[in-house]
């Protein structure tokens, strides 16, 4: 067994290893809440660049817009989009 905790190991045209996380706050979850989301991701669009060099390398290879990947750099987010740096569920809104 070998272990490796690069972004995409095997190179080629197919999803890398990528980090998902999910979470809410007590706001997101009220009336509303979408709209707090929303507020939070264009918070977080603001430090696109500074987040993305503090991931590490390797991850161009990974975030290339293919492959249900969002560009590295372009930050997106949007409901139920699979190419967004940010998704959304449907549920949630």
């Amino acid at each position: 067994v070998v272990a490796n905790i690069e972004p995409k190991p095997i190179k080629g045209p197919w999803n890398g290893a990528g980090c998902h996380i999910n979470f809410s706050t007590e706001d997101t979850r009220k009336e509303g809440g979408l709209d707090v989301i929303k507020a939070m991701c264009e918070e977080l669009g603001k430090k696109h660049d500074e987040h993305i060099a503090a991931y590490g390398e390797g991850n161009a290879d990974r975030l290339t817009g293919e492959c249900e990947t969002a560009d590295i750099n372009t930050f997106s987010y949007g409901v139920a989009d699979r190419g967004c740096s940010i998704r959304i569920p449907r549920d949630t809104a």
